[in-house]
């Protein structure tokens, strides 16, 4: 069998190189605000990390918090979605773009469902923050491009 394999004629088609993906510029007069959540199931121990970002990619901030007790991940992902947009208004931004890389936390911001969600109260506070913004977006990204 060995043989057969060996002196059969397999042409090997070159791998196409993935994509690299990675953060992408917003437009002028834009903030990107990409956020983070971490969580510890066994300890309930998380965090949020949110980075500030203008429309050329200079950093305007950066900030981290830490959490104890928290019940889940998507809790660690809401805080942090809070988290950076209270960064982003106390630094005065007027339009802002929220990117996460957590899908189950884009669909109750971007929809009316989150009233309903186990994170509500987060899902409130986040739905009154993206009101003192002139223009707000929510997007989800890849976590390599977040």
């Amino acid at each position: 069998m060995l043989q057969d394999f060996v002196c059969m004629d397999l042409k090997q088609s070159p791998r196409s190189a993935k994509e690299k993906v990675g953060w992408v510029k917003s437009d002028e007069g834009w903030i990107k605000v990409n956020t983070d959540g971490a969580f510890d199931a066994k300890t309930g121990n998380g965090g949020s990390s949110m980075i500030l970002r203008g429309h050329g990619g200079d950093v305007i901030a950066v900030e981290a918090k830490w959490y104890s007790l928290l019940p889940d991940a998507l809790t660690s992902e809401a805080l942090a979605a809070r988290d950076g947009l209270l960064l982003a208004v106390a630094h005065g931004c007027s339009r802002v773009i929220l990117e996460t890389d957590c899908s189950e936390l884009v669909n109750p911001i971007t929809s009316q469902t989150g009233a309903r969600s186990p994170i509500s109260g987060l899902w409130h506070e986040i739905r009154e923050l993206s009101r003192v913004f002139l223009n707000f977006q929510c997007v989800f990204v890849s976590r390599e491009a977040n």
